[in-house]
């Protein structure tokens, strides 16, 4: 499947915590919902130096430089799918767990924060779950190419550092924007709700 935008579609074998998640990401009043959100994002495109093309990511948010992955018990534990002994289970579910390592390791290089919604949390998902993983796990590092590193130019630690302050920036404003939003949600059973304003001496630009 190519990797595309998200659409109210998913794939005909997809986990009810894959659907549950798409769902949140676009739904009305959701903080993620205006930023472009990808489904099924090939690792290698986050990551040029990962070995597997075949292999992709649940979800991906390319402006936050978010990797978020749905994982069924198939991650965690051995599991029979059609028939298959538990010997092949096993073998099966070792061979998941470095995969999802792989996969973990190839977006922190690439500088993507990365988190897990693990199956047993499914009625726990919502926004706020997912921004609170966000803010949790948030890898502020744009990390240089080692084989690069030794030739980095005074203007490209400049641009680095310019990058790695605009997603920090872009963390604090959304962080904001959650916070109004559960005020929001909140405002008829809270009255000491507090909500953050934005920073009058901050530039739009």
């Amino acid at each position: 499947m190519k990797s595309r935008r998200f659409a109210s579609r998913y794939r005909q074998n997809a986990s009810k915590l894959h659907k549950r998640v798409g769902d949140i990401l676009q739904a009305p009043g959701s903080p993620f919902r205006n930023f472009k959100i990808y489904q099924e994002y090939p690792v290698s495109r986050v990551n040029p130096e990962y070995h597997n093309n075949s292999h992709k990511f649940d979800w991906v948010i390319l402006d936050l430089y978010l990797v978020i992955e749905a994982h069924g018990e198939q991650h965690y534990n051995p599991v029979a799918f059609g028939g298959m002994d538990y010997e092949e289970a096993t073998e099966c579910f070792l061979q998941q767990r470095h995969r999802d390592n792989s996969k973990m390791d190839a977006a922190v290089e690439a500088g993507f924060t990365y988190i897990v919604i693990p199956y047993h949390d499914y009625k726990l998902v919502d926004a706020d779950y997912i921004w609170n993983l966000y803010q949790k796990c948030y890898n502020p590092n744009q990390v240089v190419d080692k084989k690069e590193q030794t030739e980095e130019t005074e203007y490209q630690k400049y641009l680095r550092q310019r990058a790695r302050e605009y997603r920090q920036e872009l963390y604090r404003r959304r962080k904001q924007c959650l916070d109004k939003y559960k005020c929001r949600r909140q405002q008829d059973g809270f009255q000491d709700c507090r909500c953050q304003e934005d920073d009058p001496t901050s530039s739009d630009t």
